[in-house]
């Protein structure tokens, strides 16, 4: 999945993959807007319901225009 781009901002994920965009909610985790295959949804929701301590962190760091912290990729 190394094509897939994503930016946290305000508790929303922004996602890219393969010129196709998508909303995630990071709490709780479910598509917002947009359309991605399946399959990568449902590899981006587990990923996001395992790591969303992490990812509610980064969307605060990201307000204050801080770094964010790397989250590990779903296995």
């Amino acid at each position: 999945m190394d094509n897939i781009q994503e930016l946290v901002i305000d508790k929303v994920k922004a996602l890219s993959f393969n010129q196709q965009k998508a909303l995630i909610r990071i709490s709780p985790a479910s598509l917002l807007a947009g359309e991605i295959p399946s399959k990568v949804k449902k590899l981006v929701i587990e990923w996001a319901n395992i790591h969303q301590v992490e990812l509610l962190e980064n969307s605060e760091l990201a307000t204050k225009n801080k770094p964010l912290k790397i989250i590990e990729p779903l296995e």
